[in-house]
């Protein structure tokens, strides 16, 4: 629709950052982060990278879902910063998910994960904590290089 229809598109990207910002209560923030995420906007809005350090964590694996199709550098390094960082393994399996699954669609930028995807899963292989997330990203890791 971006391309077909840009005002159309423009006025929803609108109403839906709005709706980020006046959600009230759970689902409608986890709705509102799903719809900016399926919308696929060049920039990732600021209510989505506060709800990243949300202290629920159901707020924070949406916010990492809603980064998926988003085109700006800034959603690879938020990404990279939560597989890294985040204090959820369930946060980080879905952000070491998020950014393979960008990549493979063309959507990812390089720049921001400061390096391949390949040296981003072998850099989160080797500092990962959770076994069962560290042999994700190792069997990710093959899957790339192959």
């Amino acid at each position: 629709m971006k391309s077909t229809d840009p005002a159309r598109f423009e006025s929803i990207r609108r109403a839906i950052e709005q709706r980020l910002k006046t959600a009230q209560g759970d689902g409608d923030l986890v709705q509102a982060l799903e719809a900016i995420g399926n919308l696929g906007p060049a920039d990732v809005p600021e209510r989505v990278r506060e709800a990243c350090t949300d202290e629920r964590e159901h707020v924070r694996i949406a916010a990492v879902h809603a980064l998926l199709r988003v085109d700006d550098a800034n959603a690879d390094r938020q990404l990279k910063k939560a597989a890294y960082t985040d204090a959820s393994p369930a946060v980080r399996a879905e952000a070491l998910e998020t950014v393979v699954r960008r990549h493979a669609s063309g959507f990812g930028n390089e720049g921001g994960l400061g390096g391949t995807v390949a040296e981003f899963l072998n850099e989160f292989a080797s500092i990962e904590p959770t076994p069962e997330l560290k042999r994700r990203a190792e069997e990710m890791l093959g899957a790339v290089r192959s």
